[in-house]
């Protein structure tokens, strides 16, 4: 009887033991057999810090709506440069000066208050970068040649890609508003587009 109590006894031993050694070998097994996804991504770091003056080129095209006595109502070329200040990753300001080469040269002097939307662009599946969405709304001159000076109301949207901490590049729509030279009441709405890069320091 004592055999036999001292058998069961050992036996219950052995499968109590061999039962968490195979919890143990299944358990090690499953977690072997979890896959880990490993995602990275490479990044343009950029400190888009506020206290940053921005100078720069750019250079398109601008459409001449009505004022047809005084110029031609076409798409000409135009360029210019611009220097801007930001007060904060999202506010900034910036004056512009552009001239065109339609029939008769317009000149335009624009200040304008811009607003940044940050915003990371995946440029593919393994690399992004700094960019943002911004918008401008502010005021300037329009001169006609030298004929004659018009207050200009001004707005836009553009879309900027920081490279690195230092140089950008920018596209860039606006509108202008003012009256017509040598006419009351009337308006011109003209517009360019142009792509432009610029230094941050």
């Amino acid at each position: 009887m004592v055999n036999l109590k001292s058998s069961l006894g050992t036996l219950l031993a052995i499968l109590a033991l061999s039962g968490g050694v195979n919890a143990e070998e299944n358990s090690q097994q499953n977690s072997q057999d979890i896959i880990e996804p490993a995602l990275s991504r490479q990044t343009v770091d950029v400190d888009m810090s506020s206290n940053d003056f921005e100078v720069g080129i750019f250079g398109g095209g601008l459409n001449v709506d009505g004022d047809t006595r005084y110029v031609d109502s076409t798409t000409n070329a135009v360029v210019g440069a611009r220097i801007g200040y930001h007060f904060t990753e999202n506010l900034f300001i910036e004056a512009s000066y552009s001239v065109t080469n339609h029939d008769r040269e317009l000149t335009l002097y624009n200040a304008v208050l811009g607003y940044n939307f940050l915003q990371d662009t995946y440029v593919t599946n393994n690399y992004d970068m700094k960019t943002s969405l911004f918008f401008v709304l502010g005021a300037g001159i329009t001169d006609y040649d030298g004929l004659d000076d018009n207050e200009t109301g001004v707005f836009g949207a553009g879309y900027r890609i920081m490279f690195n901490d230092s140089f950008s590049m920018r596209f860039d729509v606006r509108g202008y508003v003012h009256e017509q030279y040598g006419a009351e009441d009337e308006y011109s709405f003209n517009t360019d587009m142009t792509l432009g890069f610029a230094y941050f320091f």
